[in-house]
């Protein structure tokens, strides 16, 4: 709760500032190299070409989920060390898998639009969840061998 309060304090502007303009750069250039004939541009916080344009706003950065994958190894027993290397590698597969995330969901609505919200409010959310909670669970069995010694 703590993590979100202080993300929900940011500032719309603050977020897009420091993380968004950034991100959505990135997912820019990603869809640009597989479909440079799109002509793919960014105008302030929406990926847009003449096939689609998509809108990334607050809750499309995947924070909820690395929230919530945070929130769990911070509970779980480990040395400090093996924490922080889990939140570090947690953040990253966070981020890699959001950059999928808006890139699939760019090429739905430029190609396959009637799959676009199904997968947006249903698919891509619950895929997102579950392969944070496997990392967690292969990250919780080698914190607990750490722990025990066994490694």
């Amino acid at each position: 709760m703590l993590l979100d309060y202080c993300y929900q304090a940011l500032s719309d502007q603050t977020l897009r500032f420091y993380y968004h303009d950034y991100f959505i750069s990135f997912c820019s250039t990603v869809i640009n190299i597989i479909a440079p004939e799109d002509g793919v541009k960014v105008i302030q916080n929406s990926i847009t070409s003449t096939k689609a344009n998509l809108a990334i706003v607050r809750t499309c950065d995947g924070s909820s989920s690395f929230f919530i994958l945070s929130a769990a190894i911070l509970t779980f027993r480990s040395t400090l060390r093996f924490t922080i290397v889990g939140i570090v590698v947690g953040l990253i597969m966070v981020l890699l898998l959001n950059t999928v995330r808006i890139t699939s969901l760019y090429f739905l609505m430029a190609y396959q639009s009637e799959w676009f919200s199904y997968t947006h409010h249903s698919i891509a959310p619950f895929l997102l969840i579950s392969i944070s909670c496997a990392y967690f669970s292969i990250w919780a069995y080698y914190a607990n061998e750490v722990k025990r010694g066994n490694t």
